[in-house]
């Protein structure tokens, strides 16, 4: 339980990296991959296309990033992992 709080810590602190070193371009990279993210899981927008609110693409990019920080995270222990063995 405690890796996997750990973990989260690590990837919240990427995330707010990767924020901070955006700066201006914020809005960019959190509503494209939210928007993206809400087109592909979302079954309304498949049957015709929607327009979501601001607040809803950058809470959807933030899980993006912090899907993506996540899976990044755990493919370098695991490669770390199986290479010292």
């Amino acid at each position: 339980m405690l890796e996997l709080l750990e973990v989260l810590a690590r990837a919240f602190l990427l995330l707010g990296r990767l924020i901070l070193e955006a700066g201006a371009v914020l809005d960019i990279s959190l509503r494209i991959p939210g928007r993206c993210l809400l087109r592909c899981l979302w079954p309304p927008h498949w049957f015709q296309p929607r327009s979501y609110p601001g607040w809803l693409e950058s809470a959807a990019g933030c899980v993006f990033w912090l899907l993506l920080m996540l899976g990044l995270y755990y493919l370098d222990q695991n490669l770390s992992n199986w290479m010292s063995s």
